[in-house]
């Protein structure tokens, strides 16, 4: 996990994209979980796009082509903070999914312009519990951490280093499976359209 602002530790994973070519990206953590660029090793449509940026590279996602990258198998954090950026060329008007594990573990755009983070939760939300604030900014980069406690029923989400929402809420620890970004895992539908760089959890 890490503390808002603060150095992470303990990291599950952690991408930040620096390969700039070729079909895999690596997971910096030590764990191993690296990611494929589309479906499979070859090059395909399904392949976000290299993209060179100030500080390094960043994933280009097209949701018109399907495009995603797809880790190996490991259990998403029960206890910990899932962070990264992100900037979108348009505002969508239809829901997309930026990553997932399932859909007790994801976070997607909806029609509202908010994004809704379905993290460690049984059950579709949308009481208010884990939305941010209605994105209105295009081609800016901003910066999204959520942390969540199984253990203590808590989450809270910072956007920018600002918290914009908290709470309590019966949580629970989901089981293995492959994080998908750009998408989530087990839907072939409502793709991201858009960039995101420095990706992590733990």
């Amino acid at each position: 996990g890490e503390s808002n602002g603060g150095e992470p530790a303990d990291l599950l994973v952690h991408y930040e994209f620096n390969e700039g070519e070729n079909q895999t990206t690596a997971d910096i953590s030590g764990n191993g979980y690296s990611a494929i660029l589309g479906t499979s090793s070859g090059v395909e449509s399904n392949d976000p796009l290299w993209q060179c940026n100030s500080t390094g590279y960043q994933l280009d996602f097209d949701a018109s082509e399907k495009q995603k990258i797809v880790s190996s198998t490991f259990s998403p954090p029960a206890e910990g903070t899932i962070a990264f950026w992100m900037k979108v060329p348009s505002i969508s008007g239809s829901r997309q999914r930026i990553f997932g594990f399932s859909d007790k573990f994801e976070a997607r755009w909806e029609t509202t312009g908010k994004i809704h983070w379905d993290i460690n939760y049984q059950g579709f939300n949308n009481s208010g519990d884990f939305i941010g604030s209605t994105i209105t900014e295009t081609d800016t980069w901003m910066h999204f951490a959520f942390i969540t406690s199984v253990e203590y029923g808590t989450w809270a989400l910072y956007e920018n280093g600002v918290l914009a929402n908290s709470g309590t809420k019966g949580l629970t620890a989901q089981p293995s499976s492959a994080l998908t970004l750009g998408a989530r895992t087990g839907r072939n539908s409502e793709y991201f359209t858009g960039s995101i760089s420095g990706g992590h959890t733990g």
